[in-house]
């Protein structure tokens, strides 16, 4: 509370206060116009008052704001926070084949097809699967127990779908224990024709460039799966291809035989099964020309796996190809490659004589020079066997005559491998 004494009443002018705040000192009392002029100060008095407080207000909230400035650039500067997107369609299949019953994996398997086939671009759907754990998850259905046989093939088919799009890699498949998920499903539906080509088309794409992948299929008994496949459907081409695929891939690396795989192929029935399929289907020359790179790389620098494969009647069926599908130069060329390894200097009169009509033919059908190639190497291979004088009536003189200058040729030239094989 204030207070004034009377000598101080001329200093009032410019003071906040207020009527009521005004005490009388030692009796002293204020007359009529001091009141009046207290009156009179007092509004005055109090606006002053406000604008300084209102003032130091507005300079506090600029200090203020000044501190918080920096700190509200920075998170101007960060991106609005977002929601967490619902989970998309991909996820959610994947996710119902990890926990749902195995009764249901079919469905959410072919729902799973369906979106990645609809898509336009293949491989960044194949990429979306691969990220979301799709390689494990399908893995993980391949080996569960008491899943149809659909189910598996349709499995087969996504892992196959991702390797070729390139999305995955040969070893995040193998790392995720690929190989022995397949052959663990088609030793589970020995019968089924989907389940074992589509298992052998993956196993196919699985092994190449692998030693690892081939010690795998060894060790898991896949050879033996794979002949007994192409035994039990022999009237399925594309199965036939597929497993062909897989015999090459384990008995060629890089252009480099495999012996050891060629005897565990030849002693699991390799040979009789490539025979079977070529006279099963004659007219297919998608088949024949699988099969030809099949014998080709399972005879390759093998005497005695060569003399099973003519006691087979290979041979004949390498001829008989090249007879039917002359205007097909892929399997020219993987005929002209098998014929080098099965044509041998004990070999009848009658398929050598065969083999020189057929490999010519070849060369003058077909210019490419693959099949020049694979030609050359096979005629020079054909001037090995000794023909005696006396049987020219059973040869074409102009037959010898084209062997002969391949002699020269073979005798400077080094021993040439199998190429690399397209498909």
């Amino acid at each position: 509370m204030l207070s004034y004494r009377a000598n101080d009443l001329y200093s009032l002018e410019g003071t906040s206060c207020s009527l009521d705040s005004v005490e009388v000192d030692g009796g002293f009392e204020l007359s009529e116009e001091t009141r009046r002029q207290i009156q009179k100060v007092e509004p005055e008095a109090s606006r002053q008052h406000l604008i300084v407080e209102a003032t130091e207000e507005r300079q506090q909230a600029s200090a203020a704001e000044r501190d918080v400035q920096p700190a509200r650039k920075v998170a101007d500067a960060l991106p609005p926070e977002q929601p967490p997107p619902p989970p998309d369609e991909v996820q959610i299949l994947l996710r119902t084949m990890r926990s749902a019953h195995p009764q249901t994996y079919f469905q959410a398997a072919v729902d799973l097809e369906r979106f990645m086939c609809q898509q336009g671009q293949a491989k960044s759907a194949a990429q979306h699967l691969v990220s979301l754990g799709g390689l494990f998850t399908l893995v993980g259905v391949l080996e569960t127990d008491a899943v149809q046989a659909d189910t598996y093939q349709v499995a087969c088919r996504l892992l196959i779908r991702t390797l070729t799009s390139g999305a995955a890699s040969r070893a995040d498949l193998l790392a995720s224990g690929g190989i022995r998920a397949v052959l663990k499903a088609m030793a589970a539906h020995v019968t089924a024709e989907p389940v074992q080509r589509f298992g052998c088309c993956l196993l196919k794409e699985l092994v190449v460039g692998s030693s690892h992948a081939r010690q795998e299929v060894f060790e898991c008994d896949g050879v033996n799966l794979v002949a007994t496949a192409m035994r039990n459907h022999i009237s399925s081409a594309a199965l036939q291809i597929a497993a062909c695929g897989v015999v090459r891939n384990l008995t060629l690396s890089g252009g480099v035989v495999l012996a050891e795989q060629q005897a565990a192929l030849a002693s699991a029935g390799g040979l009789e099964a490539v025979v079977a399929a070529m006279i099963a289907h004659q007219a297919d020359p998608n088949v024949q020309s699988a099969c030809c790179w099949s014998l080709a790389c399972l005879t390759s620098q093998s005497p005695e796996l060569q003399e099973e494969a003519r006691a087979s009647g290979a041979t004949a069926r390498v001829l008989v190809a090249m007879d039917c599908h002359v205007a097909i130069a892929s399997l020219q060329e993987a005929a002209c490659w098998a014929l080098k390894e099965l044509v041998g200097s004990e070999t009848t009169l009658a398929i050598w004589s065969g083999a020189v009509r057929a490999v010519s033919r070849a060369m003058r059908e077909h210019s490419a020079e693959q099949v020049q190639k694979a030609a050359r190497v096979a005629l020079r291979k054909l001037a090995l066997r000794k023909v005696v004088p006396a049987h020219a009536c059973a040869v074409r003189r102009d037959i010898l005559n084209l062997v002969k200058p391949s002699i020269v040729k073979r005798r400077r030239s080094p021993a040439v491998s199998l190429p690399p094989i397209q498909e």
